[in-house]
């Protein structure tokens, strides 16, 4: 048995039961209880789904996303369980392209569980896992573009320590697992990372803090073609309350990473990043700013990336939700003269029936991405057609 594995198991029974014991009996005082069903049903129109340079191709596909959402509050403890099962149909725009052998089930789920152990200690883990073909959720700077199917799995098992106003200390480990399933290149190989993180966090005051963040890792590819490596991050973040609507950040440090089995240089960067995010009963505004190295890739391509993002939303006369948004990534790869360019725009408006239970909206998604490598540069014009319903069964 693998003691890693066997020891992150052990942590979620442990906070399962503190958790669950708390929110089930029938002795728990229970401060708040939701549980949420929700189902969308989507058809997507893509006229690049492979993101190739030449000779694209156009896919329709239909999504049908039932899931769950789950939210319990007691006097020490607390759980969140969002679950979803997403079924994808894929039909060529000319009849003549068979798509079908794509089709899959896809699963996304994210739990966190938490329970207070004493008055300053804090028992919580994290588990976040998606069986998907989107290749962006692959890595936060992904440029990945071929949709094979794999599955990830992070469990996230984390220890707090409160040290009353001045401050806490937070020690955890990240345990990932990363799938191909029946992948169409040999670069896509199957990895697992190991992660320690310990955060030293002072309050200057109830709306100014300061964060200390040190990361260690390791990521070890099953394969011969990528390159396994170590790498050491500490960050210093300063995080302010501006008002009950709106806090930022900004945070400064370095990252030393070591590659292991292959010609790649080790290299020193400096990481950084600045984000706002803000929210009103009406509106919603994230603007982000972020220059750091991408973890997991195919065929040993590593690149230092900046990237930006900006996603604002705002409701009308309570029904009608309009949302735009983009971003733009510069990467600059390592020990290779590529560099890459890629934008996208995002714009999309929903009408809300029925108290803002039942919502249908479109969606435009616009890709550009320039290269100056021959094969990666491609154009995708996307459209989303959506229904979503969901109930709040709350106590």
């Amino acid at each position: 048995m693998n003691l890693k594995r066997f020891l992150l198991g052990l942590m979620m029974v442990v906070v399962g039961y503190c958790c669950f014991g708390n929110v089930l009996t029938p002795r728990a005082s229970w401060a708040e209880f939701h549980i949420q069903p929700d189902m969308t049903v989507e058809e997507q129109y893509t006229s690049n789904f492979f993101r190739a340079q030449l000779h694209p191709t156009a896919v329709w596909i239909t999504r049908v996303s039932p899931g769950i959402k789950v939210e319990a509050l007691t006097d020490r403890s607390r759980l969140e369980l969002n679950y979803h099962f997403n079924y994808y149909w894929y039909h060529g725009v000319n009849a003549i392209t068979d798509l079908s052998r794509l089709n899959y089930p896809g699963q996304d789920l994210n739990l966190y569980a938490a329970t207070q152990l004493s008055s300053k200690l804090t028992l919580g883990v994290n588990e976040d896992f998606i069986l998907t073909r989107e290749p962006a959720y692959a890595d936060a700077f992904s440029l990945i573009r071929e949709p094979d199917k794999y599955e990830r799995n992070r469990i996230l098992p984390m220890l707090t320590y409160d040290i009353a106003e001045k401050g806490e200390v937070k020690l955890g480990y990240r345990n990932e697992i990363f799938n191909y399933l029946q992948p169409t290149d040999p670069s896509h190989e199957d990895s697992t990372e190991n992660r320690g993180i310990l955060t030293l966090t002072y309050h200057l005051n109830s709306t100014n803090h300061l964060d200390l963040e040190n990361q260690y890792w390791s990521r070890n590819y099953l394969g011969n073609i990528n390159s396994d490596y170590n790498s050491y991050q500490s960050l210093l973040i300063f995080r302010r309350e501006f008002s009950s609507y709106l806090e930022g950040h900004a945070a400064a440090g370095a990252q030393y990473r070591d590659f292991m089995q292959s010609s790649l240089s080790n290299l020193t960067i400096f990481a950084y990043s600045l984000g706002l995010t803000g929210h009103t009963e009406k509106s919603k505004l994230y603007v982000s700013f972020e220059h750091n190295l991408n973890d997991f890739t195919v065929g040993d391509q590593y690149f230092t990336a900046y990237l930006v993002r900006i996603n604002g939303e705002h409701t009308f006369l309570g029904r009608i939700r309009a949302f735009v948004g983009g971003f733009y990534q510069f990467a600059d790869f390592i020990d290779s003269p590529r560099k890459d360019s890629y934008w996208n725009t995002s714009v999309g408006i929903g009408y809300l029936f029925f108290d803002q239970r039942l919502e249908l909206s479109v969606e435009y998604d616009y890709y550009d991405r320039k290269s100056n490598q021959p094969g990666y540069s491609y154009i995708e014009n996307q459209v989303y057609f959506r229904v979503s319903a969901h109930h709040d069964f709350g106590k």
